[in-house]
Order: structure tokens, then sequence, then C-alpha cells
């Protein structure tokens, strides 16, 4: 083993699986996706201060890019992990005095929400610390920051998933459109993927 594959396998360093040209799909999907955010954002926020985009959703976006059939990458995980942890961070920054505290608790609510409403996405625990440390513009909008910016970003997400990877046959998004199989098969093997 040469001390280079010695340090990979060390550290648990794993290469991608993406060829060259996948590798430039997740990079443009990304790139249109982020600006389609934005200036969606900031048509319907024109009048604003307030942030165009929640940097969460730039993860999010690597995931939904990098690999559409996952579970972590399905609509449901997006949404409900986004709007529920953004709910969760906003009410523990309203209810609970130690922003320190208040931080650790939105991401403990946050994780075990997501596990128990089968839509865990960890980008989601990002939105849970937008909510409580993102400072005074976040906290002024209480709950608002739900829908502007977190649910146009969250939706302009989705949509833009769906409609760049329309091109791509093996990149079908959401994993529903590339299900053949029958609704007992189909949900045998979602909870396998669980």
């Amino acid at each position: 083993m040469t001390p280079r594959e010695l340090f990979a396998y060390r550290w648990r360093i794993t290469t991608t699986t993406l060829d060259h040209i996948e590798q430039l799909i997740v990079m443009l999907g990304s790139l249109v996706t982020i600006l389609a955010i934005l200036w969606i954002s900031k048509h319907f926020m024109a009048a604003s201060d307030q942030p165009l985009l929640v940097a969460a959703i730039g993860a999010s976006t690597i995931i939904l890019f990098s690999n559409p059939h996952s579970a972590l990458s399905q609509p449901w995980a997006i949404i409900g992990g986004h709007l529920i942890s953004g709910l969760i961070g906003i009410s523990c920054y309203q209810w609970v005095s130690d922003v320190n505290l208040a931080a650790a608790l939105g991401v403990s609510f946050a994780v075990i929400t997501m596990n128990y409403l089968h839509c865990f996405h960890p980008p989601g625990a990002a939105t849970t610390l937008t909510a409580v440390l993102g400072g005074q513009e976040i906290h002024a909008l209480g709950y608002q920051f739900l829908l502007t910016p977190l649910l146009i970003n969250v939706l302009t997400l989705i949509l833009s998933g769906i409609l760049f990877n329309y091109y791509f046959s093996w990149r079908r998004y959401p994993l529903i459109f590339m299900s053949k199989l029958s609704p007992a098969t189909s949900q045998a093997e979602s909870k396998k993927s669980l």
C-alpha cells in the first residue's frame, strides 16, 4: 500500500464515484439552482431587507444534484427537513432565553422530529441554527422566516431539481419518476432505503 493509499484508508477518504460528466451535471445543476433561488427570492422580496437565501440550501443543493435518488434528497425530506427545523429553531429562540441552549435544544429537537416524521435531511439542522443564531434580520422575521425566504428557497430548489434532472433519463427526480415498480413493491423498496 502506498503512503497515499494508507493515508486515505486510515482517514476513510473515499474517491468520488461520479464520472466527469456527472460532476459537470452536478456543478451546472447547482449553479442554475442557486441563481434561480436568488432571482426568485429577489422577485418576491424586492422591497424588503431580509436575506434572500438560507445558507443550508447550498448543502441541500449538493445533496439533491449529487445523489438525486437518495432518501435525503427526496421532496418530503427537503421540505419537511427545512420547514420543521426552521419552526423548531424559531420556537427555541423565542422560548429559551439562553441562545446557546436554544441552539443546542433546537438541533436536538429537529433531529428527533425529522426522524419521527421520516423527513431526515441533515441541512435542516443548519436551518435550525440559522433561525436561532442568524442575527437580528432573521429574528425580526419571526415565523415569517418559514415563508420568506425558507419556503421560497425550498420550493425553488425542488422545482429546479425536477426540471434540470428531467433531461437526463438516469437522473429523474424525484425518485418516484424513476419507479417502474408496483405500489406495493415501491413501498417495500423505500422502507429498505430508510
